[in-house]
């Protein structure tokens, strides 16, 4: 499933070893839960572009959502798709 960005996400891109803000609008893809063990924390990874990110779980969630598709028999054309807003 995808997500999108709905409020400015800093992420750590662990190969350039560097801190990044994500805007707005861009598409999360491949996110997975991580744990580390020292400290127990819970961190997302995903990728935007090609490129993986990390970020904290508690940073995550309230600045993503899931993007869904939305069926043809709701009014759209095949192939269209819809951001639903989960709140």
């Amino acid at each position: 499933m995808e997500r999108a960005i709905i409020h400015t996400l800093d992420a750590w891109d662990p190969v350039l070893q560097s801190e990044v803000a994500l805007q707005p609008g861009m598409i999360l893809h491949s996110c997975r839960i991580v744990r580390f063990a020292r400290p127990s924390t819970y961190y997302m990874e995903f990728e935007v572009d090609g490129r993986t990110f990390q970020c904290p779980l508690h940073w995550f969630q309230p600045r993503t959502e899931s993007r869904e598709p939305v069926e043809a028999e709701q009014g759209f054309s095949a192939g269209e798709r819809v951001l639903v807003r989960s709140r």
